[in-house]
């Protein structure tokens, strides 16, 4: 396969249904997914959409004689689609910029597909295209004025988010320290309605005790708080290290 100048070409024609549902997604939706889109106007075509948040990983590779795109590279591995071999020369990059994302990897002939973009396939080519950007929320005219009205927008979009998951995942168990964003959190869902407990953590390491602070909170939302005790001695270290 042959990689074409993200933009260019018809398949990301913006009146393609193909394209209006994308644009739509990313206008109605959040959450973690990656998304595949069969393109009912050209047979043959799909289109892959890595949600903006990144949650779930999307690594590919193309090549003449095929490619995979996966969101765990041991999946392609143990399929026999791939042999694992280090790209040496990304590893000075890896090691003085670790947070700085290109789609490039440490892995030879694999590709990451960056959070908010699209990969398209369609008779042996592909395109990528960011689909999502954040710029587009910080635009002169969608900035806020004021920061009371800011304030109010970020408390309204955590209220609809925790108000939609809430109900879904009833009984809640919050895991309550007291400080500023578990107690946001509690808030939230003393207005849903939903079955909510605590739960508070105690460690051994000075200042961790953090009972006062999430009692206050628990008790001032009627909700149950339970307090455990984590000892070091009893923190497990053999656990399997994941393949990927």
């Amino acid at each position: 396969s042959r990689s074409r100048t993200p933009g260019l070409g018809p398949a990301f024609g913006k009146n393609s249904s193909t394209s209006r549902m994308i644009d739509s997604i990313l206008d109605q939706y959040w959450g973690e997914y990656l998304l595949l889109l069969p393109d009912v106007e050209r047979p043959g075509c799909i289109t892959i959409l890595r949600d903006p948040s990144g949650a779930v990983p999307c690594v590919y590779s193309t090549g003449p004689s095929g490619g995979f795109i996966t969101s765990d590279i041991s999946l392609a591995v143990q399929a026999g689609l791939y042999r694992k071999n280090v790209a040496w020369e990304e590893i000075p990059y890896y090691l003085a910029y670790p947070h700085i994302r290109t789609g490039r990897t440490a892995l030879k002939d694999v590709h990451e597909l960056l959070p908010g973009s699209e990969i398209r396939f369609q008779h042996g080519e592909l395109e990528i295209k960011q689909a999502w950007s954040p710029w587009k929320w910080v635009a002169p005219e969608n900035r806020h004025r004021a920061a009371c009205d800011a304030a109010a927008d970020v408390g309204e979009s955590i209220r609809r988010v925790i108000g939609a998951f809430a109900p879904v995942d009833e009984p809640i168990l919050l895991e309550l320290s007291g400080g500023l964003d578990s107690s946001i959190i509690a808030a939230c869902l003393s207005e849903t309605g939903v079955h909510s407990t605590c739960q508070t953590l105690v460690t051994p390491v000075p200042g961790a005790d953090e009972r006062l602070y999430a009692g206050l909170v628990a008790r001032h939302f009627g909700f149950e708080i339970y307090a455990d005790d984590l000892s070091v001695d009893h923190a497990a270290f053999d656990f399997q290290v994941p393949v990927h």
